[in-house]
């Protein structure tokens, strides 16, 4: 079992730790972080940005969000470690004009 937030621009995913059972523990105490992607600039989730430095700032504050769902529901909060810091092929988020994307009005079959 994970836990997953998205926003407008941003997703952020999070799987219980190795070794829990999601068929018997419908929460874990313990995620780690797994997946970031930048919908805006990724809208088909093909670069991760999980890890990189130049991205900490936002998985921290998806964390931060994504934890304090269960405390408000369950009264405790998980745990989530961040993965590994990273820096290689590292990017930062792009920026588009008036904060439109260029493919603005396009449908992708989600609908």
């Amino acid at each position: 079992m994970g836990r997953a937030v998205r926003t407008e621009r941003w997703k952020y995913a999070v799987p219980a730790a190795p070794g829990a059972d999601p068929w018997r523990e419908a929460a874990a105490d313990l995620y780690r972080e797994t997946e970031l992607y930048d919908l805006a600039a990724d809208p088909y989730e093909l670069e991760n940005l999980v890890g990189l430095t130049s991205h900490r700032a936002v998985a921290d504050g998806l964390r931060n969000e994504l934890a304090a769902w269960p405390l408000r529901i369950e009264g405790a909060a998980p745990v989530i470690e961040a993965a590994p810091a990273r820096t290689l092929d590292q990017r930062r988020p792009k920026s588009f004009p008036d904060d439109r994307v260029p493919w603005e009005g396009v449908r992708f079959g989600h609908h």
